[in-house]
């Protein structure tokens, strides 16, 4: 776990960084949830009385939580970007062609999905906030399985910003206590020891059993979507790449649906899982190749981790995956040379309205030294990869330029 001190700034360093300095005093941590557990990072924070942002990144996705005096206040994540019209449909809110007239509506007048759906009289705000709330509390409790990932916090509050680099969702209002929250994620995480004996492995035929299923109103979102993924003939793998859920969440779901005979669950037998995984390994690491010839390393990445998820004593795999990170490194640095010096070109007022992510404002602070890239490199909580595309995303952005 890194610790950095984020102060606020050189007394020569000029207007631009004087605006970018953050809050005296203020600080951010990165490091990894095997070493530090979500619930011990919250813990931390609620006790410490800390206000700030996390982020947590899992398996190419991202999930961003604003905290406040103990109160988790605002949400972001894979669902409510990428995602979104999935959600609406397949939680039974709308049609799929009140989706497309939804499209549509963003197209022709601009504006987030969100807005379009509410602009277009499809669903209110009240509906599709509580369909989101749902969904964003489910997915912030599957954070507290015991699974691989990132995370960063930092006592910046990203409410003091209106704009971000790029395009994003609207983020979501929440009121949900952290004290709340940190015994759901303990009791989840008990049920899920519980599952994992009834289910020893991820591979099971599901049978839904139309006759024994409850009234759809009475049903969360998360179960109404794996329904409608189960009836479209998805696998367990594909719903969870999919619902952007780990499988621990999509197996528990599926159990409680089970006890009241909803659906039927059988194990896959040994033989069965092994060639189910080995063909679908190759598929992912096929899809992983394309990416990759293409220049798209972080497409390429993600599937390749997926591969390695599920079956880690595929050492090809492995290899694959240390070289898409070795070319992605060496492609980043053709574009952002070692001995370049990275320079802050953003005026004041752009650096003023900026919704600058935690490891952003880390790099930035660090700009006030005049370090060359791989100085900053050195010094940087984030590892190489890391360093060298937030550095790339600002020049994109247009707030720094090498020299």
């Amino acid at each position: 776990m890194a610790l950095a001190g984020w102060g606020g700034g050189n007394a020569g360093a000029g207007p631009a960084n004087r605006n970018r300095a953050t809050v005296p005093g203020s600080m951010a941590i990165h490091g990894s949830l095997a070493t530090m557990p979500l619930s011990d990072l919250l813990s931390w924070v609620q006790n410490t009385r800390r206000s700030g942002t996390l982020i947590v990144n899992r398996d190419g996705n991202e999930w961003e939580l604003s905290v406040q005096h103990g109160q988790v206040t605002g949400y972001s994540g894979p669902e409510l970007t990428n995602n979104l019209g999935h959600v609406v449909v397949t939680s039974g809110l709308l049609t799929e062609d009140d989706l497309r007239a939804a499209y549509q509506h963003q197209r022709e007048h601009g504006g987030t999905l969100n807005a379009a759906l509410v602009g277009r009289g499809f669903l209110t705000q009240v509906q599709l906030h509580e369909c989101l709330t749902e969904l964003a509390c489910e997915s912030i409790y599957d954070l507290f399985i015991d699974l691989g990932g990132e995370f960063v916090f930092t006592d910046v509050a990203r409410g003091s910003f209106d704009q971000e680099l790029e395009d994003v969702a609207e983020r979501l209002p929440m009121d949900l206590d952290i004290n709340h929250l940190l015994m759901e994620g303990a009791r989840r995480q008990d049920e899920w020891t519980q599952i994992r004996e009834r289910f020893p492995n991820d591979e099971i035929n599901v049978r839904i059993i139309d006759e024994r299923l409850p009234p759809i109103e009475s049903l969360g979102v998360r179960e109404r979507r794996i329904l409608a993924s189960l009836a479209a003939g998805q696998s367990i793998s594909d719903i969870c790449l999919e619902l952007r859920a780990p499988i621990p969440a999509v197996l528990r779901a599926l159990a409680e649906l089970e006890k009241g005979g909803a659906v039927e669950i059988e194990q896959r037998a040994a033989e069965d899982v092994k060639s189910k995984d080995a063909s679908r390994v190759d598929h992912l690491l096929q899809q992983a190749e394309v990416m990759r010839q293409a220049g798209q390393f972080d497409e390429a990445i993600a599937l390749v981790e997926v591969a390695v998820r599920l079956r880690p004593d595929r050492s090809e795999a492995r290899v694959f995956y240390r070289e898409v990170l070795a070319e992605q490194i060496q492609d980043l640095y053709l574009q952002l040379p070692p001995v370049k010096v990275p320079v802050v070109v953003a005026t004041d007022q752009k650096l003023a309205k900026l919704r600058l992510r935690p490891e952003e404002h880390f790099l930035l602070d660090r700009l006030e030294a005049r370090m060359d890239i791989g100085s900053l490199i050195m010094v940087s909580s984030m590892n190489e990869r890391e360093t060298l595309k937030t550095l790339r995303k600002l020049i994109h952005g247009g707030i720094i330029e090498l020299r």
